[in-house]
């Protein structure tokens, strides 16, 4: 299943929550994704990532509905 999703940087949202960062501020995406219920780890690509500013815990293939990925 897709879903249209918003991904934020923890920290910045945590900020802006305590009043000491503007909404407009926190780094957040709008992505359209795909929710796998059974998926262990969630997984975003790395460009995202960067783009967040998240750290990288490692990496893993993964396996989808179409195959493996990296």
């Amino acid at each position: 299943m897709y879903v249209d999703a918003y991904f934020y940087n923890p920290i910045d949202y945590t900020e802006y929550v305590q009043g000491r960062r503007r909404l407009e501020d926190v780094r957040r995406i709008s992505l359209r994704s795909l929710v796998d219920t059974d998926a262990t780890y969630p997984v975003l690509p790395e460009d995202i990532v960067e783009k967040l500013g998240l750290p990288i815990h490692g990496e893993a293939e993964a396996e989808t509905a179409t195959g493996r990925e990296r």
